[in-house]
């Protein structure tokens, strides 16, 4: 059975117009146009939030914000070891380092004691990431932050949505870093987001996405030191319209999942990424699983390329940050490959078994998911037996 033509993004006349509106206005930078303008009003409504810093895409707005906050050169960054190269890339191209912690074997977000293995006072920012749009426990990591003077930055490329306890997780830290690349879940080709909590260094950030000065000034007096971040009304146009559509489209696929997961509850060589209790709420832009303990990466690999040749939208999970040449490019001082692995079994393990799902497959029909699942479970079962 073959599942292609699973569709995305999903787009239509409120795009095609809000295109044309830009198009035909001739304004087509942000200080001049509407939509940018409009995006930050409603990711902020959706966030629960005030203060939206619409920019070019999620890597500038990780890079805005550790910027911004002022995180100090030659200084550590804790980031968990399971994450896109862009989590890690902003904090070496700052100048930082990236001090790697283990994540959790069931959620796969940042783990509690990420701060045992940090030199005193060497710690300036942590990074959760809420990976697949599964909540990290930013409350406790906040905590943890605040009680070693680190801010808090965190990597939201997988929302929004997310809600920790019950709350946005915009209401945890110093800012949440967003990206509408055309994969995520409000695409807009390319796009990114910076929500920040206090309004003094919002003010700092929007001085320094828009070449150190005032959106609104035509002269030149550049008082910050930044660089040109800002999206523009294209993409934004694109975006706008996205978000008339992110609320049913979310429904769907929250009803898809269920009914995915359900089917392969009983599986024993499938273990699904968690979603911690206590009203959090995933994004659901990735459904993660992981393999046996047991199985070699080759193993994963190959049910991986069988999934995709019956069209079926999965990928391996990110490699771990020490598995990257360009983390060595930058690496915490001291440290070697074997104190990685040592210091980081968890993400290893879920590097070497893991297996994703992309969302534009829960947005088919149901009876299409559960054929999705009983194909996803065949296609496991059929490459452990013959390994």
């Amino acid at each position: 059975m073959s599942f292609e033509y699973l569709e995305w993004p999903r787009f239509g006349d409120a795009e095609r117009i809000a295109l044309t509106t830009v198009l035909d206005s001739g304004k087509w930078w942000r200080n001049e146009g509407q939509f940018v303008a409009q995006v930050e009003y409603l990711l902020a409504e959706v966030e629960q939030a005030k203060y939206a810093l619409a920019v070019s895409n999620g890597t500038h707005a990780l890079e805005l914000a550790l910027m911004a906050t002022d995180v100090p050169r030659d200084s550590a960054v804790v980031v968990p070891a399971l994450t896109f190269y862009s989590s890690m890339a902003s904090i070496q191209k700052h100048g930082a380092y990236p001090a790697i912690a283990d994540v959790d074997l069931e959620t796969w977000a940042l783990a509690a004691g990420w701060d045992d293995h940090l030199k005193p006072g060497a710690c300036s920012a942590v990074m959760p990431v809420h990976y697949g749009g599964v909540p990290a426990p930013v409350d406790e990591i906040g905590k943890v932050a605040a009680r070693i003077g680190a801010v808090m930055i965190q990597d939201t490329a997988h929302g929004p949505g997310i809600r920790c306890g019950g709350a946005p997780v915009t209401a945890y830290g110093d800012a949440s870093c967003y990206s509408f690349q055309a994969a995520k879940l409000l695409p807009a080709g390319e796009g990114g987001a910076v929500i920040f909590r206090d309004k003094d260094v919002f003010d700092r950030a929007r001085l320094m996405h828009n070449c150190g000065r005032a959106i609104d000034e035509t002269g030149y007096d550049h008082r910050e030191i930044g660089s040109n971040y800002r999206m523009n009304e294209f993409s934004a146009a694109v975006l706008s319209a996205q978000f008339g559509r992110f609320e049913e489209l979310a429904k769907i696929r929250a009803r898809n999942i269920a009914k995915f997961c359900e089917r392969l509850s009983g599986n024993p060589l499938v273990t699904f990424q968690k979603c911690p209790g206590n009203g959090s709420l995933a994004s659901q832009y990735l459904v993660q699983a992981r393999l046996p303990s047991t199985a070699r990466a080759e193993l994963r690999d190959a049910i991986v390329r069988e999934l995709q040749h019956q069209g079926i939208p999965a990928n391996r999970v990110y490699p771990a940050l020490f598995e990257l040449k360009s983390y060595w490019l930058r690496p915490e001082p001291g440290t070697t490959q074997g104190d990685l692995l040592d210091r980081c079994p968890n993400a290893a393990l879920i590097s070497r078994t893991g297996l994703c799902f992309h969302h534009k497959m829960f947005l088919a029909e149901p009876d299409r998911i559960d054929a999705m699942a009983d194909e996803v479970a065949r296609t496991i079962g059929e490459t452990m037996m013959s390994a």
